[in-house]
């Protein structure tokens, strides 16, 4: 709205040519009353008449331009701001709406973190407790021990097993902790974005604006 304070035709300048036009209206009565005074009608008399005529035309003619000019500056210096001060309104409006859904998205990505911390603490439990596994020389279907190849086969099949399953605990905690790594990242960007936004004063711009209707009339 400060910005919009370009120069204008001021009243000062419009009272001026109002007092020239009175002192040139004067000095016409003045002529005027010598020349009853003396009877006189002569050719230089009617051309400093006619010559008081238009310099008194000519002054009420700028007169009006300058405050016809001022008028319409002034209309549309006002209008434009408050052109501006419902951009300023609409702008909030959509910030509020802005900042709702960002705080939705922050509140999302908090759950969904807190889930995979969690998820990511039960792989490392299960891999601490497969690394602890014992192989029991018992055969499941008999109860009976295992002994000579079978033995050896037993072994091997419970070490194949607890290989995989490590392996696969490693990998699914790597990709879960990528994830937990990524929403962290993004929840951090949103915290940024949302804080990034802020209101504009509207009652601050309702003041400039009444301060600028002042100084304007």
């Amino acid at each position: 709205i400060e910005a919009t304070k370009d120069m204008l035709p001021k009243i000062e300048d419009i009272n001026d040519i109002e007092a020239k036009i009175a002192s040139l209206e004067s000095q016409r009565d003045i002529i005027e009353s010598r020349r009853n005074a003396l009877a006189v009608n002569d050719s230089e008399f009617v051309q400093r008449r006619k010559a008081q005529e238009d310099a008194i035309f000519a002054k009420k003619r700028e007169m009006e331009e300058a405050r016809n000019t001022y008028e319409s500056e002034r209309e549309r210096k006002i209008r434009n701001a408050y052109d501006e001060l419902e951009g300023f309104k609409r702008a909030n409006k959509e910030n509020r709406k802005r900042k709702k859904f960002i705080s939705e998205q922050i509140e999302e990505h908090e759950e969904r973190i807190k889930n995979a911390e969690d998820l990511v603490q039960s792989l490392r439990d299960e891999y601490r407790d497969t690394t602890r596994r014992m192989f029991k020389n018992v055969c499941p279907e008999c109860g009976g021990e295992y002994s000579g190849a079978n033995y050896i086969n037993a072994i091997n099949r419970f070490n194949d097993k607890k290989n995989s399953d490590l392996e696969y605990l490693k990998l699914q905690g790597i990709a879960e902790s990528k994830k937990k790594h990524d929403m962290t990242e993004k929840l951090e960007s949103l915290k940024a974005e949302l804080s990034g936004i802020a209101n504009i004063d509207i009652a601050q711009k309702e003041l400039e604006l009444l301060e600028l209707r002042k100084t304007l009339m």
